[in-house]
């Protein structure tokens, strides 16, 4: 996986990385971009996240550069003033978790301006379904590059595990549900790591020191427990648990929440991947269905 993203920007190509939340995102264009550097390839690491304006976005990336230019609106204009001064050679820009919205304008809409730049992108979406990056023509800047997030396999998974087991103080084999409940998704496999940790600590057993037999413990249930949710996730949970269920169509829940539009929707269906919300569909006044969520278990 990595060395084909080492290939298609080796030459000249760009790539879109996209995978559920927690499956190893960000971890990956890390690596990616610590092996650019290695490599002697010049490579900047930019956090793309709460920057929801295609221009504000391209002016951090560029002043992450060096590149110093005027506060403007009009990318165009933007990247004229620049002159030779961004046309450094073989430059990559490994760029995290960038909005819908802000992608389509940036690779789709503004394009042909940005090849001005003369540099390969390594970006990552915020959604397991790339679809929507490849919309107002940005299907074309991305090309062959759209790479899924391989999940990790059974010895990754497994060596994850017993890391995370060992560093506890956890004297025992790794139980092979931790492993089989979490689908490869490393935050997944770390939580079920956490919950059974706990229960390991709370029953006196398992533990170093102990040498009593293991608790019983069957995986987590099909809904996450709260010390296994995110921030952003016991967030909304909560929001739905007070307010009931909602409809992405309705923009009111992500104005309450100061969330773009487009990370709702990324938490809503690892939610609903997770087992914590339900999705269905209802039939709208106009055009096709609303999708709504509702809490699985009230």
């Amino acid at each position: 996986m990595i060395d084909r993203v080492l290939r298609t920007v080796s030459l000249g190509g760009n790539v879109l990385l996209f995978g559920a939340d927690g499956s190893g995102r960000t971890a990956l264009l890390h690596e990616i971009a610590r092996r650019l550097a290695l490599g002697g390839q010049p490579v900047d690491l930019v956090d793309g996240s709460r920057v929801h304006d295609a221009a504000r976005l391209l002016n951090l990336v560029l002043r992450v550069r060096g590149a110093t230019v005027a506060g403007t609106d009009d990318i165009p204009a933007m990247l004229v003033d620049l002159g030779s001064v961004a046309l450094a050679p073989a430059h990559v820009v490994c760029l995290d978790d960038v909005e819908v919205e802000t992608a389509q304008e940036l690779f789709g809409k503004w394009r042909r301006h940005l090849w001005r730049l003369g540099i390969s992108w390594v970006v990552v979406g915020g959604a397991e379904d790339p679809t929507p990056y490849l919309d107002s023509g940005a299907d074309a800047w991305w090309e062959d590059g759209v790479l899924p997030v391989p999940p990790l396999d059974q010895a990754e998974a497994r060596e994850l595990a017993a890391q995370r087991l060992q560093e506890a103080g956890f004297q025992g084999e790794c139980p092979g549900e931790l492993l089989d409940g979490a689908r490869g998704n490393p935050r997944d496999l770390v939580r079920r790591v956490r919950s059974f940790l706990l229960t390991q600590s709370e029953a006196g057993t398992g533990l170093s020191g102990s040498a009593q037999p293991l608790a019983r413990w069957t995986g987590r249930a099909s809904v996450a427990l709260p010390d296994e949710l995110s921030a952003d996730e016991a967030r909304l949970t909560a929001l739905v648990r007070s307010s009931g269920p909602f409809s992405l169509a309705d923009r009111t829940l992500p104005a309450e929440l100061g969330w773009a539009y487009g990370k709702v929707h990324r938490v809503a269906n690892e939610l609903v991947r997770r087992g914590v919300l339900t999705r269905t569909e209802a039939p709208g006044e106009i055009g096709r269905p609303r999708v709504v969520y509702s809490l699985t278990v009230a």
